[in-house]
């Protein structure tokens, strides 16, 4: 009886070897061949905690990040804007203000091929002028803390012209509020606790969730399996992916619309006393811009078509803006024409723009930046050509 416990244990042993090697061996060739972008990214030298916005990006950062398949230099100045490479800190003719969300900061990506870098290499090429676009989009970002930072910056600079970036998935405002938030550390994980029921709610939030929390902060492998078993993990809400209740025909009566722009209305409000025009910019999530993905998502979420209206936040939110003379720009038409042409535009990991992306995006917004600063333009290249006096 012993010798046969003895054999059973020792062959769990290996069992339980063998599964713990092959997990390692899978994550080193993934890491080499597929590399992931980790779900949940704790790095002391992106963020640090804040005291008005929570936490915002280190300032004279220089690193690198994985962003699936690329590696991107991560640099910011002294105020912890992304900046280039070749950052030479030279004087502006003309200054553009952009915030927004992870969207914008775009981490993974060198500066030059994010929005912002795309902007400004097509403005100084098509305006004859020197444009310094201020990338400051932070990951997690959502208008209450666009407030914040625009309260911040207006104390002590000043810019030709601010663009705000709303998400359209998760940007939309259950209520107003213009409070400073607690200070912590962006991308922390949850902590591992003994559930005080056990039920569902308690098991996925002091077990499943801290579990997988550490391995989204840590595996390729299993960034790679869960991004495959999306769909079916879905149904049990064991993923972070989600269909947004904006999208859904019952939200419509919601006040998150008046709510949000409510809240831009308040950051248009400052620019306006400081005599800064501002823009607001949608940006599209990737269903409403691929036919393909939003299918599966619906599948995956088991969802009928007929209760979806993909349209439905642009419309009523710039219904709402509309009535509170505030400009909003929906590059989303286009960017659906661009998909027809075989563009992707977003990434194969994650959700976020990848090279095209960037570079539509840019592309859209170049006239309708054109048109807000002509007045500025015209004048600053006057005194930039104007004759020298004898």
């Amino acid at each position: 009886m012993d010798s046969t416990r003895k054999s059973m244990l020792k062959n769990i042993g290996l069992l339980i070897l063998s599964i713990f090697f092959s997990l390692l061996l899978g994550e080193g060739i993934t890491r080499i061949l597929s590399p992931q972008e980790l779900m949940i990214v704790n790095r002391r030298e992106i963020w640090r905690p804040d005291s008005l916005t929570g936490w915002r990006h280190v300032e004279n950062a220089h690193t690198m990040v994985h962003n699936s398949d690329r590696r991107g230099l991560f640099i910011t100045d002294k105020n912890g804007f992304r900046v280039g490479s070749k950052n030479d800190n030279r004087n502006s003719d003309v200054t553009v203000l952009m915030i927004g969300d992870s969207f914008l900061a775009s981490i993974g990506f060198a500066y030059e091929e994010t929005i912002p870098g795309v902007l400004e290499q097509l403005l100084e090429t098509r305006q004859e002028l020197d444009f310094r676009i201020i990338s400051d989009g932070v990951n997690g970002w959502c208008p209450r803390q666009y407030y914040l930072e625009t309260k911040r910056l207006l104390e002590d600079d000043n810019f030709d012209l601010a663009i705000i970036f709303i998400y359209v998935a998760n940007d939309f405002m259950n209520r107003i509020d213009t409070s400073s938030i607690k200070p912590r550390l962006a991308g922390t994980t949850r902590k591992l606790g003994f559930p005080r029921r056990f039920n569902k709610k308690q098991i996925k939030k002091c077990l499943i969730g801290p579990v997988n929390d550490w391995f989204e902060s840590w595996s390729h492998l299993f960034v790679l399996l869960k991004k495959r078993s999306e769909f079916i993990l879905s149904r049990v809400g064991m993923t972070g992916y989600y269909f947004p209740e904006v999208f859904l025909k019952e939200s419509e009566q919601s006040s998150i619309w008046e709510n949000t722009a409510e809240m831009c209305l308040l950051i248009a409000e400052r620019y306006r006393a400081a005599d800064i025009p501002v823009i607001f910019v949608m940006l599209p999530a990737i269903y409403q811009v691929d036919d393909k993905i939003f299918n599966k998502y619906l599948k995956g979420f088991d969802i009928s078509e007929e209760a979806v209206d993909l349209q439905q936040p642009n419309r009523l939110f710039a219904e709402s803006l509309t009535k509170r003379s505030l400009k909003l720009v929906d590059p989303l038409e286009y960017m659906r024409q661009k998909k027809s042409e075989g563009m992707r535009m977003y990434g194969f990991v994650d959700r976020h723009f990848d090279l095209d992306g960037h570079r539509v995006v840019a592309d859209y917004l170049v006239p309708f930046i054109e048109d807000e600063l002509a007045p500025v333009l015209e004048n600053r290249l006057v005194d930039k050509f104007k004759p020298i006096r004898k």
